[in-house]
């Protein structure tokens, strides 16, 4: 007889084959929109456009959203099928000239998040994922990629277009509670 594989099975097994896993409707459009608007609100209208020789030119801002830490938490910890302790959130607004260079997260990213929250372009997270394979990931609004973040290079291609692009990530950041990186 054929066993089926349940779709949280399926999933730990391509995050621990792969390196990462796609998940739709991570975060509700609603709610993407209002955490899209409080960050152009706060961040984007009252702050200068910086460049960061890692990223090209963007807006940061480092804890923005920690609360969402713990509501996203139960959902990746059923996915990675072990408890996670959370470590940061952080939110980049990306335009044309940005980019994210190839690389993997220190320790405190063990297991990584992105998470699209607003954007006006299909510009693709790239994975070289664990077998040595380059692959491409195209979210939508609410959805996101749980990522060995130590683990896997990610990067992002330049950003260009002959119109203003806009694209708001979220990175929600966790370790193992029993692992490694535990202490971070």
């Amino acid at each position: 007889y054929k066993r089926s594989i349940n779709s949280t099975s399926y999933r730990l097994m391509t995050l621990l084959t792969k390196g990462y896993e796609k998940i739709n409707n991570i975060l509700s459009v609603d709610f993407c929109e209002y955490a899209a608007s409080t960050f152009m609100n706060g961040v984007v209208r009252k702050q200068p456009i910086m460049y960061d020789p890692d990223r090209g030119f963007c807006w940061q801002q480092y804890r923005p959203l920690d609360r969402l830490l713990e509501e996203v938490k139960p959902k990746i910890e059923k996915i990675v099928g072990e408890e996670l302790f959370p470590t940061y959130s952080y939110i980049t607004g990306y335009t044309n000239n940005s980019y994210m260079l190839p690389h993997k997260d220190r320790p405190s990213c063990e297991i990584s998040v992105s998470i699209n929250l607003a954007s006006t372009s299909n510009w693709a997270l790239n994975f070289t994922d664990l077998t040595g394979k380059d692959c491409q990931l195209i979210t939508k609004i609410g959805d996101g990629v749980v990522y060995l973040g130590t683990e896997v290079t990610h990067w992002r291609d330049l950003l260009v277009n002959s119109k203003p692009e806009f694209f708001i990530q979220t990175f929600l950041h966790y370790v193992r509670a029993n692992g490694k990186y535990a202490c971070y």
